[in-house]
C-alpha cells in the first residue's frame, strides 16, 4: 500500500472514529440533561438543591430534613402550577378582547398559538415544549426578524 493511500486511510478511520463517539457522547450528555430536567420538574432538584446547601451532618439528620423539604417541594410545584394556569386564562382573556379588532387571518395566527398552548396549558404534571424549531422566525423582507420585538399595545380608551 502507499504511504499516501495509507494516511488518507489512517486520517479517514480517525475521523470516523471521533464522529463515533462525540455522537455517543452528545447522546449521553442529552440523555443526562433531560433526567435532571425531569428530576426538578417533579421537585427532586429542590431538594438535592436544598441538601447541598444544608449539608445534613448524617443520615439520621437528612431524614428529619427530609419531610419539610419534601412539604416545600410540593408547595412550591402548586405555585408554579397555579401561575401557569392563571397565566393561560389571562391568554385566553386576552384572545377574546383582541378578536373583535382583529381580521380573519389575524385571528386564525392568534388561534394556532393559542392552540399550541392548550396543548401544553398544565394539566397534571408538567410536559415538556416541543423543540423551538416548530416555530420557526419568519423572516420579513428586510431581513430583520419579523415578530422579534412587537409594538406596545395603545394606550387603553378613557385611562
Amino acid at each position: 500500500m502507499r504511504i499516501d493511500v495509507r494516511s488518507a486511510l489512517i486520517l479517514l478511520v480517525t475521523l470516523l472514529l471521533g464522529m463515533a463517539l462525540g455522537a455517543l457522547g452528545l447522546g449521553a450528555l442529552a440523555q443526562r440533561r433531560a433526567d435532571r430536567l425531569e428530576g426538578l420538574r417533579r421537585g427532586r432538584g429542590f431538594i438535592a438543591h436544598m441538601e447541598r446547601v444544608i449539608r445534613p451532618r448524617d443520615d439520621a439528620q437528612r431524614e428529619a430534613i427530609r419531610p419539610y423539604l419534601e412539604a416545600m417541594a410540593r408547595k412550591n410545584r402548586d405555585i408554579a402550577s397555579d401561575a401557569r394556569r392563571r397565566v393561560h386564562a389571562q391568554l385566553d382573556t386576552l384572545r377574546m378582547q383582541l378578536a373583535p379588532l382583529l381580521d380573519a387571518e389575524q385571528r386564525e395566527r392568534l388561534d394556532r398559538i393559542s392552540r399550541f398552548h392548550d396543548a401544553y396549558a398544565p394539566r397534571g404534571p408538567r410536559r415538556g415544549l416541543p423543540p423551538a424549531r416548530q416555530f420557526p422566525r419568519r423572516r420579513s423582507p428586510g431581513g430583520d426578524t419579523a415578530g422579534e420585538r412587537p409594538e406596545p399595545p395603545p394606550a387603553a380608551p378613557g385611562g
